[in-house]
């Protein structure tokens, strides 16, 4: 059973805010929290149900995905909503998205269901572009990978940590490509596996020094525990393994200092 609230952005604090908050989703809107779990307030509540909040780096807007095919970033009260990118109908769906470290990007991931070489069945693409935080054209990173289950933008904005997995289609795409978590360079060069094959939803930490992900290569596919690796794929080791009673921990992130 998955977990009906995913924490989608965490502890994101800059001077000109005055607390950090939490950002979250439940039931198909968008709310934000003090770490200490008090004041809860839904700044997004619309027909479409939306998701995978993310914080921009200065803490003053929050990008987050719908239902209806958008990419859609809103100030952080819920004021001022503007529609970025609309994802074409020949892809299937985003399933990642993140703001560069200096917050003139945004950075996401789609899922395709056949991919142009091989029109005759479905297949699970992945691939990332990336626009202006302003809207405007897309560029593509990589494509015809593995189905992409996660991304997070390196802290100096020049390498991107990926989580890739294999569907359960008829063809899978990237055959040849590394599972679990890699690194990229934005300009699509220098695809490089981490190692950890069973691993997904990536997070640089504000140091550059480790990812975090979710691993459950002891665990269920639906379960889950907190990892750690350097970028470079050594000293990779769990960090927080799962509480029986818990059934598995997903999305991790860090807070701005690093230190949680």
């Amino acid at each position: 059973v998955v977990a009906a609230v995913i924490v989608a952005a965490l502890l994101v604090a800059t001077p000109a805010l005055a607390t950090s908050r939490v950002a979250f989703s439940r039931g198909g809107d968008i709310f934000t929290v003090e770490p200490d779990g008090s004041r809860v307030r839904r700044i997004v509540s619309r027909p479409a149900l939306e998701h995978m909040p993310t914080w921009s780096p200065d803490g003053s807007r929050i990008a987050f995905l719908s239902f209806d095919r958008r990419i859609v970033v809103v100030d952080a009260d819920g004021s001022d909503r503007r529609v970025l990118y609309r994802l074409p109908r020949m892809f299937e769906g985003i399933t990642g998205l993140t703001w560069s470290p200096d917050g003139t990007r945004i950075a996401f991931a789609i899922a395709n269901e056949k991919h142009p070489d091989h029109p005759g069945g479905p297949k699970d693409c992945g691939q990332i572009r990336w626009m202006s935080a302003a809207g405007g054209p897309t560029h593509v990173v990589i494509n015809g990978e593995p189905h992409i289950t996660g991304i997070s933008w390196s802290p100096d904005g020049a390498m991107l940590a990926i989580g890739f997995e294999h569907q359960n289609m008829t063809r899978s795409c990237g055959d040849d490509r590394p599972l679990g978590i890699a690194t990229v360079r934005v300009d699509g060069s220098r695809l490089h596996g981490l190692g950890a094959d069973l691993a997904t939803d990536p997070d640089w930490s504000p140091d550059g020094r480790w990812i975090a992900y979710r691993d459950w290569r002891r665990t269920c596919h639906v379960c889950g525990e907190i990892w750690v690796v350097r970028p470079n794929g050594s000293r990779d080791h769990v960090l927080t393994p799962v509480p029986a009673p818990e059934g598995g921990l997903r999305m991790p992130r860090y807070s701005p200092s690093g230190k949680r």
